[in-house]
């Protein structure tokens, strides 16, 4: 399968095909644009129907015949304006919420079928004869496809998301970090803020829980306005039902909840929906539970249960596990345990990241890596580099020893940048730990406070320490390295020193070859 592996790759994914420009208007994207549109032509479809039929029935005037005739040529203008629109989208999506839309009405409306047959052969033969357009409806099936490709990749790790943290999510607008740092491919350089799908976003980020809410506030209204419409043959409503079939659709295959335009549309004709539905329960005075509510029950039960239960699979099928575990300890918060999913454990790493923790870069180069390589990772938030993160540092350290699960493993020490002059300090200061091996990478040696700097504690250090350090960087000298590695020297302890030509402080394009000494240095000294 191939994967999007750059903003390039995605830009011209999401505004291109083979060249084309993508209609887009004044939405945001083409796929915004689709959805628009089609609702735009669902909900105009039937009055366009009736005044073409009536207008062809009525003995009226010639005034009035004229009126008549002027809708009926605006009515079929607007019709092949929006469906030319529809179709420069190259928005499969778009077509396919547009085609799911036609057909609700082409089964509720009997009488108009015909109608609609002959927009549907307009609409196939629209994407016949537009440039690419015919290759972009084939490439729906294809795995390979860029766009089809990452919406796949993006669900999978939502699901499995929404399935570990099914209760109350990773937490709103914290989808595109949790998914990223933890469960987007490693060979993915993509970055997502959604998961490309309404009920999944809501899944992974509020719990399955909000995917049930969501649900029940809209399939209800909808099947109880569906079922008098059908009955009153209502054209007018059931082209705003055909709107919410088309929104609904669209939203499986991009997020639409927050933007203002597709989704203002639909809570608009939603309202409408709730009020005819309210006004004829009302009117008939008919009130059946099971004839008005259990389907749309039975319906969100089915979805969630759905989502779950693939979800979970997916969990299986990650090659790391991350999961919170609680440290209490109010200042830590909890920590994050990422375990290796299939194969041997070799030992446990404590991870300390830089000042500032890009979550994201440290989870794809550095911690996953390691856990795939069969190591078990913790992992903290904590950027402060002073007497309170050593203090963090060493709590954390202490908590892991007292676990069960972690007493009888190997346990490792790792930092970058300030996060590496932590690891060394612990080490040094907590030698009842018995650690059997740190490694720093970019640390500094020196500190304006004796007690933080690792130089005037090194001397106690009884485990092997492997430095690492980039040859040009500039946010931390490669003396500092050096340093280091003098005094393990006349102390006559185990060290080993790294340097790499042509790379900064970030180890950038250097980070893979670095995760590999680092875990061949501990596994050396189990």
């Amino acid at each position: 399968m191939h994967l999007p592996t750059s903003y390039f790759d995605i830009t011209e994914a999401v505004f291109f095909y083979h060249g084309q420009p993508r209609l887009q208007l004044f939405f945001e994207s083409p796929n915004q644009c689709a959805t628009v549109l089609g609702m735009l032509l669902v909900v105009s479809v039937p009055i366009v129907a009736r005044v073409l039929f009536t207008g062809c029935k009525t003995r009226a005037p010639c005034n009035r015949l004229v009126y008549y005739r002027i809708a009926q040529i605006l009515g079929i203008a607007w019709i092949i304006v929006g469906l030319t629109g529809l179709v420069l989208t190259y928005s499969r999506g778009g077509w396919i919420a547009f085609l799911s839309g036609l057909l609700f009405l082409g089964i509720v409306v009997s009488s108009q079928r015909k109608w609609y047959l002959w927009i549907l052969i307009f609409f196939v033969a629209a994407i016949q004869l537009m440039p690419e357009a015919s290759s972009r409806a084939i490439s729906m099936t294809d795995e390979n496809d860029l766009s089809v490709a990452h919406r796949i990749m993006v669900w999978r790790g939502a699901m499995a998301i929404t399935a570990r943290n099914w209760v109350e999510g990773c937490g709103v607008g914290n989808f595109g970090s949790e998914y990223s740092a933890w469960y987007e491919p490693l060979q993915t350089k993509a970055q997502y803020h959604t998961a490309l799908n309404n009920l999944l976003t809501l899944g992974a980020e509020r719990g399955i829980f909000s995917i049930a809410l969501y649900l029940l506030a809209t399939v209800v209204p909808f099947w109880v306005a569906c079922i008098y419409a059908v009955r009153s043959n209502n054209t007018y409503i059931l082209g705003l039902l055909a709107t919410q079939v088309i929104f609904f659709t669209s939203g499986l295959f991009s997020y639409s909840l927050t933007i203002w335009d597709a989704c203002g549309f639909f809570w608009l004709t939603h309202i409408r929906i709730v009020y005819y539905g309210i006004t004829h329960l009302l009117r008939e005075r008919i009130f059946s539970f099971s004839h008005s509510f259990l389907p749309p029950v039975y319906f969100t039960c089915t979805i969630c249960l759905i989502i779950f239960a693939t979800g979970a699979w997916q969990l299986r099928q990650l090659v790391v596990l991350p999961s919170a575990i609680p440290t209490g300890n109010y200042a830590i918060g909890n920590a994050v345990l990422i375990k290796p999913q299939k194969g041997s454990i070799n030992g446990l790493i404590i991870y300390y990241h830089d000042s500032d923790w890009d979550v994201i870069t440290d989870g794809q180069e550095i911690i996953r890596p390691l856990a795939s390589m069969g190591f078990d990772v913790i992992t903290i938030n904590c950027s402060d580099s002073g007497f309170k993160g050593l203090g963090i540092a060493r709590y954390l350290n202490k908590w892991v020893a007292s676990q069960p699960n972690f007493k009888d493993i190997p346990r490792y020490l790792l930092g970058s940048g300030l996060g590496g002059r932590l690891a060394i300090l612990s080490a040094c200061y907590d030698q009842d730990l018995r650690f059997r091996g740190v490694a720093s990478i970019g640390a500094e040696a020196d500190w304006p406070f004796p007690s933080l700097s690792p130089i005037n504690h090194i001397s106690t250090l009884s485990c092997p320490l492997l430095i690492l350090h980039g040859r040009d960087d500039t946010e931390v000298a490669v003396d500092q390295a050096y340093r280091l590695k003098k005094l393990c020297d006349l102390n006559k302890q185990r060290s080993q020193l790294l340097i790499y030509d042509g790379v900064g402080h970030d180890f950038n394009g250097s980070m893979a070859n670095a995760i590999n000494n680092i875990a061949d240095f501990y596994k050396k000294n189990k």
